[in-house]
């Protein structure tokens, strides 16, 4: 299984360090992290390969584990490395606009 799971970061979440520059490492391992997550294909992959023959069932069980702690693990993981989103104005408060006018 802990191939599996290695396996499912490494090939979905890897093209998201692409970003790092732009983004930054904490965003980008982030989003690489949010982008491994694959739980539906991952099933209809092993039923599929278990139907044909060519997975036997407790590969296909590990593959549908690690599946799962991606979808279980690594969304909180993204969302603790995100940087906090900037607070919205609060209604009513006046803005730059507003300071300017005569």
């Amino acid at each position: 299984m802990h191939l599996f799971l290695a396996g499912l970061a490494l090939a979905r979440g890897l093209p998201a360090l692409l970003y790092a520059r732009l983004l930054g490492w904490r965003m980008a391992i982030a989003l690489g992290l949010l982008q491994a997550t694959s739980l539906t294909f991952v099933v209809v992959a092993a039923q599929v390969g278990q139907t044909l023959g060519l997975l036997r069932s407790e590969a296909s069980a590990g593959l549908i584990v690690a599946a799962l702690v991606t979808a279980i693990v690594f969304p909180p993981l993204a969302l603790a490395l995100m940087p906090p989103a900037p607070a919205a104005p609060q209604a009513g408060a006046a803005g730059p606009a507003a300071a300017e006018a005569p």
